[in-house]
């Protein structure tokens, strides 16, 4: 295949290339970064002669083509929805684009710089392609670039990790899932509307309600033919997606963690880069080309361990509920042995005072009256039967009837003079804060450590609600939202 990114300087534009695609955009006269070209396979020559997208006759009444830009922003003459939104310290909150050059740390990544003429950020357009994948991928980071001299904050309104634009079409099919509790992930395809479609979660997490990924077609691709695009965003917080057709059949899709409600606030020398969004196109093949490429580079690229085939598992929640014991869960694991059983998971119950769902949630210490010596004697007879010891848990929940609460009340999501709604009997723990964090690693390593576990149930059971830090350090308790996840993604490379 031809280099993974090339460059032609006399136009400004830049191929990169997968095994079978290529993405070309190009940064403009002005220094916008616009986009060319998300398809078939072209040269470096074959690109630059190319015109921009959506730069076919328009009226002067519309603006410019809202499916043009690398990254849609607000100002000027632009209506669409913008993956770009800020406001500077005066109340200004147009942004305006400057090139200010590029990076390749590696022979696959390319950071383009851009830089406001007036203002102190910084605008960083990140692109990653892999030599066996036609999956790239692309982020945003935004830098703070003031001092002393320019000390106000910046409010970040929105920042979408990318936005893509597809070529023009009679008609786009949208594919996506929906569900609700017991029916996850059920897929939907119609015919994309003209105008903004949103499809969201505000829960705090990706959720069973909608999920961060989107496929698009001409509404003629099947599981054996047509031409697909797809992107996920790489992201188990809150997300949005914004996609939008025009009456010209133009199609773009803004794709970014946090719902519409959330903000960042940059202070000088701040950073803030979004989750990556990866994107796919399958130029033939239909939807199942798309599953196969989508696995190949999961495999290849996301899985911590591809190789390994799925045990066998046990689980023992329907079977003891909340009642376990030493010795149920003893005479548990040898039937599921004598079944071929190769992973045998210990559900809820088994901690302080966690008889049903009202209490005891954030003691994680086995319950004396059920494990007297503690978990091991179970892990170890689960081990010598021949099979791998899992556990529940459930790290980010607690319940108000524990001692962890009794201690730290102030360690949940909560706004003050308002009232902490529980869902399951349940309070959020704010991860954000290093406190928290600490503490669930603590307790995470030693009870893996001490009791040889080798697998870990983690369950989250409820949605945010009154997402609020007072306490917040910087007085930025907004910021909740991206380091909670941050901060749950991090404990979990620990333990790993």
């Amino acid at each position: 295949m031809p280099a993974a990114l090339s460059h032609d300087v006399s136009t400004g534009t830049w191929v990169l290339s997968t095994p079978s695609t290529s993405y070309v955009l190009r940064v403009d006269t002005e220094g916008a970064p616009r986009h060319v070209h998300w398809g078939g396979p072209l040269t470096l020559a074959d690109a630059a002669s190319l015109p921009l997208a959506g730069s076919g006759p328009r009226s002067s009444f519309d603006g410019r083509a809202a499916a043009s830009e690398e990254l849609t922003v607000d100002g000027a003459d632009r209506y669409g929805p913008p993956a770009l939104r800020v406001r500077f310290a005066d109340g200004t909150q147009a942004v305006t684009w400057q090139a200010d050059g590029h990076e390749q740390p590696d022979p696959s990544t390319l950071l383009l710089h851009f830089r406001d003429p007036h203002y102190p950020l910084r605008t960083t357009l990140g692109y990653r392609v892999h030599p066996d994948t036609d999956v790239i991928e692309r982020w945003t980071t935004l830098t703070h670039t003031g001092d002393a001299s320019q000390p106000g904050d910046i409010l970040i309104r929105r920042v979408d990790s990318a936005t893509l634009s597809l070529p023009a079409r009679d008609d786009y099919r949208l594919g996506h899932a929906v569900g609700q509790w017991a029916a996850e992930t059920q897929l939907r395809r119609t015919s994309l509307p003209y105008g903004e479609t949103v499809l969201t979660s505000r829960t705090g997490t990706t959720s069973h309600l909608a999920q961060p990924w989107a496929i698009l077609d001409a509404g003629d691709a099947t599981e054996t033919h047509g031409q697909v695009w797809s992107a996920a965003l790489s992201w188990s917080g809150s997300w949005q997606t914004t996609l939008h057709r025009t009456p010209d059949n133009q199609l773009s899709l803004n794709l970014g963690a946090g719902h519409d409600a959330v903000t960042v606030t940059l202070r000088p020398g701040e950073t803030h880069t979004t989750p990556p969004v990866l994107a796919l196109h399958v130029g033939e093949g239909g939807f199942g080309a798309l599953s196969r490429a989508w696995h190949a580079h999961l495999r290849a690229h996301v899985l911590p361990h591809p190789e390994e085939t799925r045990p066998v598992l046990y689980n023992s929640w329907e079977a003891t509920t909340f009642t376990v014991t030493l010795e149920n869960q003893k005479r548990l694991a040898a039937l599921a042995a004598s079944l071929g059983v190769e992973l045998f998971v210990m559900d809820d119950g088994w901690f302080g005072a966690r008889r049903d769902d009202h209490a005891g949630l954030g003691d994680w210490t086995p319950h004396p009256g059920a494990f007297p010596d503690g978990l091991k004697p179970l892990a170890d007879e689960v081990h010598r039967l021949g099979m791998a010891f899992g556990l529940w848990v459930e790290p980010e929940m607690v319940n108000p009837d524990s001692d962890l609460y009794r201690a730290h009340p102030e360690w949940v999501l909560h706004f003050p003079h308002r009232h902490r709604t529980e869902l399951r009997n349940q309070l959020v723990l704010n991860f954000a804060r290093p406190d928290v964090a600490a503490w669930a690693f603590d307790w995470l390593d030693r009870l893996v450590a001490e009791n040889a576990v080798d697998y870990l149930k983690w369950d989250m059971n409820r949605p945010f609600s009154e997402a609020g830090w007072p306490d917040e350090p910087s007085g930025r308790g907004e910021r909740l939202w991206f380091d909670h996840v941050r901060a749950y993604h991090a404990l979990l490379d620990r333990l790993r």
